[in-house]
């Protein structure tokens, strides 16, 4: 990504610019949330070959990241 800013900027360039950003930012954010939700689909159908787990009283449950996925819940 790239961005220019401007300078110096009028109130109305302000609005505009930050409006811009926002939504850009609100764009960015929904399509995080898709990628999060696919990759959580595919870790709900791994069965976590390989995966340590424990429990501990300091820690309670644990689980080291999953060699194939990569969930650790």
């Amino acid at each position: 990504m790239q961005i220019t800013l401007k300078l110096p900027v009028t109130e109305a360039e302000i609005k505009e610019e930050t409006t811009k950003l926002r939504n850009e930012i609100a764009l960015r954010n929904s399509e995080i949330q898709l990628l999060r939700d696919a990759i959580q689909h595919y870790q709900k159908q791994c069965k976590h070959p390989g995966q340590k787990t424990g429990y501990n009283e300091r820690d309670g449950s644990w689980a080291n990241p999953c060699p194939v996925c990569g969930d650790s819940r």
